[in-house]
């Protein structure tokens, strides 16, 4: 229908970008102000491009569609999982401080890490950083802000040999 096809991600099924962003404002505004504990997650697939070359464009879309099923599967329903772009995902916990997250982000981690993607007979090693950013009484004023400082943390996993995620609480 016509509001799936504005909201949703058409390879993926997941909630799109510009509908992470409405619901990410919404929900940042919320938190501050009743000091809720919001945390946000920004995954990216480690060597996406390789992937594509290496085993063409139908494989990264099939890696890109089982990838979200497999971590669709293991966040809540109360949760926001979303296709950011490209090869980057963002899972927004509502009332999660950074500690469950990064609970979370690396039970994630290991869990695609040992999934068994296979394309056409090949198989083929999937594996991605990610970048969490907590917002709890004001660390954040606005959600910009909130939304850099897990891409933030996301660069510092891929900076530091990827397949890791980063947070605060390690920096």
């Amino acid at each position: 229908n016509l509001y799936d096809s504005a909201t949703r991600d058409g390879l993926t099924r997941l909630y799109n970008k510009k509908y992470f962003i409405d619901t990410l404002r919404k929900e940042f505004a919320y938190c501050l102000r009743h000091r809720v504990a919001l945390s946000l997650i920004m995954l990216d697939i480690d060597h996406f491009k390789r992937i594509n070359d290496t085993y063409g464009h139908q494989a990264g879309d099939y890696v890109l569609g089982k990838l979200a099923a497999r971590i669709t599967e293991h966040v809540r329903t109360e949760d926001l999982l979303a296709r950011y772009g490209g090869e980057e995902f963002a899972v927004l916990l509502r009332e999660t401080h950074e500690d469950k997250a990064f609970i979370l982000a690396e039970r994630l981690r290991r869990m695609i890490e040992a999934t068994d993607f296979t394309y056409s007979g090949q198989q083929i090693k999937v594996t991605f950083s990610g970048g969490i950013a907590t917002l709890y009484d004001a660390d954040y004023s606005d959600f910009e802000q909130f939304l850099e400082a897990a891409d933030k943390h996301l660069y510092r996993a891929k900076q530091a040999g990827r397949n890791r995620i980063e947070a605060k609480m390690l920096g």
